[in-house]
């Protein structure tokens, strides 16, 4: 398996990784009849997103997403339709990108969000966890409008120390550790 590209959530001008989510709604291709693909082991949902917060509310800014050939020709006149004219098509390669979207989202619940990756707890397996990360902020959301930022920089300092690396090795259970590893939810 692979480490998966983290989605991204720009706040205050500065870009930071999703690292957890606890909540519904954030923007997911197959809620608009979008059928996305795996490119390549890094990517296994089909689709990267990148979100921002502007005025305190919560937008899809960014998109990368791609598709089988059989499904291009629907999944891009639904994202046509959907995010109108920020997208760039590539039909060769049955792939968008999309910048500035500014597509409200209306996510209630908590983001767990990380800037500064350490680089010696890298493991090559899934979406990394927030304590892997120096600088790390929790976002409050309400119907897509940011309620709290709470910084917890320290407390994952203090997971840190007590997990280490946070490899298969140390969880004792292969299975169980892949799956968590996939995981965005905490």
């Amino acid at each position: 398996m692979t480490a998966q590209i983290p989605e991204t959530v720009r706040v205050n001008g500065r870009r930071y990784d999703l690292c957890g989510i606890r909540g519904d709604d954030l923007f997911d291709p197959a809620e608009h009849d979008i059928v996305a693909a795996a490119p390549n082991t890094a990517c296994w949902r089909g689709f990267v997103c990148g979100y921002k917060v502007r005025y305190r509310e919560l937008l899809l800014d960014e998109l990368d997403l791609w598709s089988e050939p059989a499904h291009w020709s629907h999944n891009r006149a639904r994202l046509e339709l959907l995010l109108g004219d920020k997208l760039e098509f590539d039909d060769a390669r049955c792939a968008v990108n999309g910048r500035g979207i500014a597509f409200p989202i209306r996510f209630t619940g908590n983001l767990l969000i990380g800037r500064d990756f350490i680089e010696e707890l890298y493991v090559h397996m899934g979406f990394h966890p927030a304590y892997k990360y120096r600088e790390v902020l929790e976002l409050a959301f309400e119907k897509g409008r940011l309620l709290t930022k709470t910084d917890l920089s320290e407390e994952m300092e203090e997971i840190r120390l007590r997990k280490g690396r946070g490899d298969w090795q140390e969880s004792g259970n292969l299975a169980a550790w892949i799956d968590d590893a996939f995981r965005l939810d905490y």
